[in-house]
């Protein structure tokens, strides 16, 4: 009986093991915006564009990763059409480097871009440490290939700079199952050294 609860245990420590250990899947860019229509947009160009809200969001630690994705970074950016109430369905946005380096988490391809609701996402494997200062050609691309004029979009970020050991926010959906799994294997290897210390006890 006491070899029969040993090896239950086993199971049990073995079935814990976190099941999101495996690579971490990204989508880098949004999808292309289809152009070409002949029966859509005109021969006025498309609606200028604004920037909303540009934000970049550090990885939590450099390439490469666990498979917990704490090593992807994301720039995020937000357009209004000019003149719209709400983003247009028949219309992309084209981005292009006017200066600075681009960092190599975030790639722009040339071709326009779906803009969901305005919003472009770009992601990819970033060291937090190395500082971000570019900018950015945006121009707003309707179905018919027509473009507007063009906008800046200037991205600075300083980058976070180690010092020493340093904690903040709360604890990531991760480490808490981490800390979870761990005391789960202290208190099973307690139990299988109390149950081997009564067998030995027994014989």
């Amino acid at each position: 009986m006491g070899k029969t609860l040993i090896s239950a245990l086993l199971l049990g420590v073995i079935g814990a093991w976190p099941t999101n250990a495996a690579a971490c899947k990204i989508k880098p860019y949004p999808d292309q915006f289809q152009t070409g229509s002949p029966t859509a947009g005109s021969l006025q160009p498309p609606p200028m564009l604004s920037l909303v809200d540009a934000r970049v969001t550090r990885s939590k630690y450099a390439p490469p990763g666990n498979g917990d994705c704490g090593e992807v970074g994301s720039l995020e950016l937000q357009f209004e059409a000019a003149g719209a109430s709400a983003w247009p369905a028949d219309l992309g946005v084209r981005l292009s480097l006017l200066g600075g380096s681009l960092p190599p988490p975030f790639q722009i391809p040339a071709y326009a871009l779906v803009a969901t609701q305005g919003t472009l996402n770009f992601a990819g494997g970033d060291d937090p440490s190395q500082p971000m200062d570019f900018t950015l050609q945006a121009t707003a691309v309707d179905s018919a290939g027509n473009e507007s004029s063009p906008i800046e979009v200037h991205v600075t970020d300083p980058g976070r700079q180690s010092s020493g050991c340093s904690f903040a926010g709360k604890p990531s959906h991760d480490s808490t199952l981490w800390g979870s799994f761990a005391s789960f294997c202290l208190l099973g290897l307690s139990l299988i050294r109390a149950l081997r210390m009564r067998i030995h006890r027994r014989g």
